[in-house]
C-alpha cells in the first residue's frame, strides 16, 4: 500500500529559519507514514503555476502550519484557499498574532474556512491563541493547544567550553525597522565588557537569508563573528554553544530554549509574551529599541531549567501524536 500523499501548506522555501525548522519537524515525525510535499511551487504571488494549482486535486490532504497564520486584517492565498477543502485538512502549531480585532472579514472568512468538515483536527501553539480562536473564529470541531511544533525535534549535541562566554545575536531585516539597532549594539557592547566573545547568527538563508546577512554585516565590529548557513542543524548548534541570545527572531528564542540557553527577545510580539509567561521567564523579554536593554546583560546568565526544558520538548512530541493519531483515523481506517 502506498503511502498518503500529503501536501504541505506553509512558508517554506524562503529560507525562514522557524518554517524551515517546522517542515524538519513534519519530516521526522510523519515521513514513515505519509508522501510529504510542498503545494507551492513559487516564491512570489501568487505561489502557484497553474501547473501547481492543478495538482493540488492529486493530494490525499493537506497539512497546513508554520506559524502567525490566523490574521484578522488578511486571508493568505498561500494558506487558506478554498481548493484544500476538497480534502482533508489538518492544522498544526499555528497561532494569532493579534487577539484584539474581534471581528473583521478576514475573521468571517476563517470561521466559514473552519467551519468546514474537511478540517479534521486543529492545534493551536499556545492557549491564548487557542481560546482567542474558540471564541472568535468559533470552528465545527474541538480544538487542542500544544508548544511550537519545533520543540519536538531532535537537535545535535553541543560541547561549550566553560572557558569561553558566548554571546549570541540575531537580527532581522525588515521594512519597519530603518537603522534602529543603536540600543543592540550599546548591550552588545555591554556583554564584552562582562567578558562575552560575540558571534552574529544570520538565522536565515536563502531569499531571506540575503538581507538578514546584509544587516548583520553592517552590524558586526571587527572582533565579532558572523555565522551564515543553509544548514539548520549548524544554525541550531550555533546557537546552542551560546550562553546568552540577544534575538529579533521567535525561533531563536525556541532553539535557544532547547539548548537551555536564556534567549533576551528583542520584539514584544504576541507570541514571544505568551511563551515568555509561559516559560515563567518574563526577565527575558527585551525591545530593540529600549535604552535600558543593555541593563539586562547579566555577568553570568540564568540558563533555562532543563526540567522545562523536558517537559516543552514532550508536550509538543504529544502534539504529533494527537496530529498523527487524526491523520491515521482518516487515512489507514
Amino acid at each position: 500500500m502506498s503511502k498518503p500523499k500529503i501536501g504541505l501548506v506553509g512558508y517554506f522555501g524562503w529560507g525562514n529559519f522557524g518554517d524551515e525548522l517546522f517542515m524538519e519537524a513534519h519530516k521526522q515525525f510523519l515521513s514513515d507514514d505519509y508522501d510529504l510535499e510542498v503545494v507551492h511551487d513559487q516564491l512570489d504571488q501568487p505561489y502557484f503555476s497553474n501547473a501547481a494549482l492543478n495538482k493540488l486535486k492529486d493530494y490525499d490532504g493537506f497539512l497546513i502550519g508554520g506559524g502567525d497564520l490566523v490574521n484578522p486584517n488578511a486571508v493568505s492565498s498561500l494558506y487558506w484557499r478554498e481548493e484544500y477543502l476538497q480534502k482533508p485538512v489538518f492544522v498544526h502549531g499555528i497561532g494569532c498574532p493579534n487577539l484584539k480585532v474581534k471581528q473583521s472579514r478576514a475573521l468571517d472568512y476563517f470561521h466559514n474556512f473552519f467551519s468546514s468538515d474537511s478540517v479534521k483536527y486543529i492545534c493551536l501553539r499556545d492557549i491564548e491563541s487557542k481560546n482567542y480562536f474558540d471564541t472568535v473564529i468559533n470552528p465545527k470541531i474541538e480544538t487542542v493547544t500544544y508548544p511550537d511544533a519545533v520543540f519536538a525535534m531532535d537537535v545535535p549535541t553541543i560541547k561549550r567550553d566553560p572557558k569561553n562566554k558566548i554571546l549570541g545575536v540575531v537580527l532581522r531585516s525588515h521594512k519597519s525597522l530603518i537603522g534602529e539597532y543603536e540600543q543592540v549594539r550599546k548591550a552588545v557592547d555591554e556583554a564584552k565588557s562582562l567578558g562575552y566573545q560575540v558571534r552574529i547568527i544570520v538565522a536565515a538563508f536563502g531569499k531571506l537569508g540575503e538581507g538578514d546577512l546584509t544587516v548583520s554585516k553592517e552590524f558586526a565590529s571587527t572582533d565579532e563573528n558572523i555565522i551564515y548557513s543553509n544548514d539548520l542543524m549548524e544554525l541550531c548548534k550555533s546557537l546552542g554553544e551560546c550562553n546568552l541570545v540577544l534575538s529579533m527572531k521567535f525561533h531563536a528564542l525556541v532553539v535557544g530554549s532547547m539548548y537551555s540557553v536564556p534567549v533576551i527577545q528583542l520584539s514584544s510580539t504576541q507570541k514571544n509574551r505568551n511563551l515568555f509567561r509561559y516559560m515563567q521567564r518574563p526577565d527575558l523579554l527585551g525591545n530593540y529599541h529600549d535604552s535600558e536593554l543593555y541593563r539586562k546583560i547579566p555577568p553570568i546568565p540564568a540558563p533555562i531549567h532543563s526540567l522545562l526544558v523536558r517537559k516543552l520538548k514532550r508536550d509538543a512530541a504529544q502534539g504529533y501524536s494527537a496530529l498523527i493519531d487524526s491523520m491515521n483515523k482518516v487515512f489507514y481506517k
